[in-house]
């Protein structure tokens, strides 16, 4: 395609792409890809952004038709798919015009590549935190039943001890009396002294009847 029908086609943002087409932005990447591996080049801006023509729309589309044929896989149907398509390409003289830019290009296709395996990684870390809170509240759960089950057992052990206590107290208040009775009569016994004989003089001892 020449200069001139390059300007009549408008170019779209991987995103514009996804959002025409119905798919995530990361099957535009994808999509792309395969493309570029089999010789097709892209139109890029100053940055080397991929932007997409009319015609690189349609040819996404004859891709996905493609590739939902009965024994046809997604890298055949972007080969075959390539030839016819590489010839309508807007940009076959601006992609590799410098070793510059198709350093530039490898170098943005590595960021693209670590920002899918970033939000993977993201999402994975994620799932790990909700997991560990699950975690957490399960632990803090168990730990809460034991501490209640503890406590209504020790609860339990006091109300047992507590009517012991007052049994044997009331054993003590029924026995008393009787206790007290024996502790002073025990007490009466030891004090109590046999009657003193009063001694006799001389003189009683010699007439004894007097």
């Amino acid at each position: 395609m020449d200069e001139l029908q390059t300007e009549y086609e408008r170019m779209y943002s991987p995103g514009e792409v996804a959002l025409h087409i119905e798919i995530e932005r990361q099957t535009v990447t994808k999509y792309a890809r395969l493309f570029e591996n089999n010789g097709y080049n892209f139109h890029k801006d100053e940055k080397g952004n991929r932007l997409y023509s009319d015609t690189n729309v349609l040819m996404f589309k004859d891709l996905i038709n493609k590739r939902n044929k009965p024994g046809m896989t997604l890298e055949a149907a972007a080969k075959s798919l390539t030839d016819i398509y590489k010839s309508k390409s807007v940009t076959d003289t601006v992609s590799n015009d410098s070793d510059e830019k198709a350093n530039y290009a490898a170098i943005m296709e590595k960021l693209e590549s670590l920002e899918e395996k970033f939000n993977e990684q993201k999402e994975f870390n994620k799932n790990l935190v909700l997991e560990l809170q699950a975690s957490e509240k399960r632990t803090k759960t168990l730990i809460n039943n034991k501490v209640e089950s503890m406590q209504q057992s020790l609860s339990e052990h006091d109300r047992i001890r507590q009517e012991q206590l007052e049994k044997d107290l009331e054993r003590y208040r029924l026995a008393a009396p009787e206790i007290e009775e024996e502790a002073a009569e025990e007490v009466a016994a030891t004090t109590e002294q046999p009657p003193k004989k009063e001694k006799k003089g001389w003189m009683d001892k010699l007439w004894p009847f007097s």
